[in-house]
């Protein structure tokens, strides 16, 4: 996660913006997008599935396969988080 920017705590997040009780539902709403956003980020970035093949002499060799980017960016909408 070097490369992304930084994603704010809960108390960064609220006290970088005046908050009336109005306001506290939609604010929830935006810091759990950005916490959940960060998280398939850093999974899609992370993410390597690995299998192995055992020959029949014993040999083993190892495969590695990777998992679509966008299959894991796409697996949570943010448009779930109400």
């Amino acid at each position: 996660m070097n490369d992304m920017k930084k994603i704010p705590t809960a108390e960064e997040f609220v006290m970088e913006k005046p908050f009336s009780i109005s306001s506290i539902h939609q604010s929830m709403i935006e810091f759990a997008k950005l916490h959940v956003d960060a998280a398939l980020k850093a999974a899609s970035i992370k993410v390597m599935v690995r299998t192995s093949t055992t020959y029949p002499d014993g040999a083993e060799m190892n495969i590695i396969q990777y998992v679509d980017e966008n299959s894991i960016l796409k697996a949570y909408p943010l448009e779930n988080i109400k």
